[in-house]
C-alpha cells in the first residue's frame, strides 16, 4: 500500500490517488485541508503509524510539502502548520528505514542553489554566466548590458538588471541582500520532469524573460535534450538524491542549452494532463518498484 502524505489542495497527490484507484493500485492519503486534518499517532521510537484510529502499515510512501495551503491562506499559522506535518512525516521516515520513500536522500534537505550549479558545471551542463552581488555601483556601470536579476533564494521573478535597478534608491551604493546578475538566456525553455529512469520535456512558448509571468503560456510535447544533456541531467539529479525532479533550461547567445536550476518539488500537473496521466503513472510505478 503506498501512502501519498501532503496538503488536500496539492493536486499532485489528489491525482495520484485518483490514478491508482483506477488502476487498481492500493493507496491511502494522508492530507491536511484547511479546516480538516487527520487524526495522527507516531510511535517512538519503533516508528508504528496510526491514522484516524486504523494502523497503518505502507510499503511506500510520497510525501510532498504543502505549499498550497498558504497560497489559499497566506496567514503565518498555515504555514507553519504544513511544516509541522511536514516534519512529523520528516520524523515517520526516519523511523523506518526499511520504507520505500520517494526522494528519501533528498527529504529535508535544503539545496544551496550555487552549490547545485557548482555541482551541475562539475558534471559537464553549461550554466548562467555572473556573479552573485550586492554591489549596486558595479552593476550600474554595467545597466546598458544583456544581464538580468534574479533572487538568490528563488520566489521572485527573473527580471532585466535595469528593471531591479530601477527599484533601489540612486544613493545606496550596496542592495541589502545579494542576488544574481547573470547573462540574458533565450527560449523557448525546456522542462525535463524525471521520473527514475523516464524523463517528460516540454517546450514553454512565451516571450516573457520568466515563464512564471505568464502561467496559461502554452507548451508543446517536445524531444528530449540530447543526451550530453540529458545524461549529466539525470547524474545532477542522482548526486542531489532525487528520483522525482525537473529541470529548466534555457539558450545561450550561441544556441547552446543552459540549466537554470533542478525542482526537487515540481510542479507538473498541466504538463502531466497533457500526457494523459505519463508522469503521474511513472510516480506510482517508482513508488512500487524496489528502492
Amino acid at each position: 500500500m503506498i501512502l501519498l502524505a501532503g496538503g488536500a489542495l496539492d493536486p499532485h497527490l489528489t491525482r495520484a490517488l485518483g490514478r491508482a484507484e483506477a488502476r487498481g493500485i492500493p493507496a491511502r492519503g494522508l492530507l491536511v485541508g484547511p479546516e480538516t486534518w487527520p487524526t495522527l499517532t507516531l510511535s517512538v521510537p519503533d516508528g508504528a503509524l496510526s491514522l484516524d484510529g486504523e494502523a497503518l502499515r505502507p510499503t511506500a510512501l510520497w510525501v510532498r510539502h504543502d505549499v498550497f495551503a498558504a497560497l489559499a491562506d497566506p496567514r503565518a499559522a498555515v504555514a507553519a502548520r504544513a511544516l509541522d506535518w511536514y516534519d512529523t512525516l520528516l520524523g515517520y521516515v526516519a523511523l523506518n528505514p526499511g520504507l520505500r520513500v520517494l526522494n528519501r536522500e533528498a527529504l529535508g534537505r535544503r539545496v544551496n542553489k550555487l552549490a547545485a550549479l557548482g555541482l551541475a558545471a562539475r558534471l559537464g551542463l553549461r550554466v548562467p554566466q555572473g556573479v552573485v552581488t550586492n554591489d549596486l555601483q558595479a552593476c550600474r556601470a554595467r545597466e546598458n548590458e544583456a544581464l538580468v536579476a534574479k533572487p538568490l533564494r528563488g520566489g521572485g521573478l527573473c527580471v532585466p538588471l535595469a528593471d531591479a535597478l530601477a527599484e533601489q534608491a540612486d544613493e545606496d551604493a550596496a542592495a541589502p541582500s545579494p542576488a544574481f546578475v547573470q547573462e540574458r538566456l533565450f527560449g523557448p525553455e525546456l522542462r525535463v520532469t524525471l521520473v527514475g529512469a523516464r524523463a517528460f520535456t516540454f517546450e514553454l512558448h512565451t516571450d516573457a524573460l520568466d515563464h512564471r509571468a505568464t502561467p496559461d503560456a502554452p507548451f508543446d510535447r517536445a524531444e528530449d535534450p540530447p543526451e550530453a544533456v540529458l545524461s549529466p541531467l539525470r547524474a545532477l539529479a542522482g548526486a542531489l538524491g532525487l528520483e522525482l525532479c525537473a529541470a529548466d533550461l534555457k539558450r545561450d547567445a550561441r544556441g547552446a542549452l543552459v540549466l537554470l536550476e533542478m525542482n526537487a518539488q515540481p510542479m507538473y500537473t498541466a504538463y502531466d494532463t497533457a500526457c494523459g496521466g505519463a508522469i503521474t503513472d511513472a510516480v506510482l510505478d517508482l513508488l512500487g518498484s524496489p528502492g
